[in-house]
């Protein structure tokens, strides 16, 4: 049975969120199953939207914002292949 990754489960992939550990139990058994994996088209904008919000309640912090003068998890091409 194909798996629908749900924006929710890559941002508790990518920060703090104690659901984590879980999460990552998750992919891990999808993976060893040989699971197919599919994502909504938007994925990444919903990832970026959820970091986002996160990011201005200051849920999470960016510790490379000062550099680039924009946050680092934000992907540009070609980073999408």
């Amino acid at each position: 049975m194909a798996a629908v990754i749900d924006a929710n489960l890559l941002v508790a992939l990518v920060t703090g969120d104690p659901r984590r550990a879980l999460v990552a139990a998750q992919f891990k058994a999808w993976d060893e199953a040989e699971e197919p994996l599919h994502a909504p088209s938007l994925i990444l904008y919903e990832v970026a939207n959820a970091l986002t919000g996160l990011l201005a309640a200051e849920l999470i912090a960016d510790a490379d914002s000062t550099r680039s003068g924009e946050p680092s998890w934000i992907c540009r091409s070609p980073c999408i292949s």
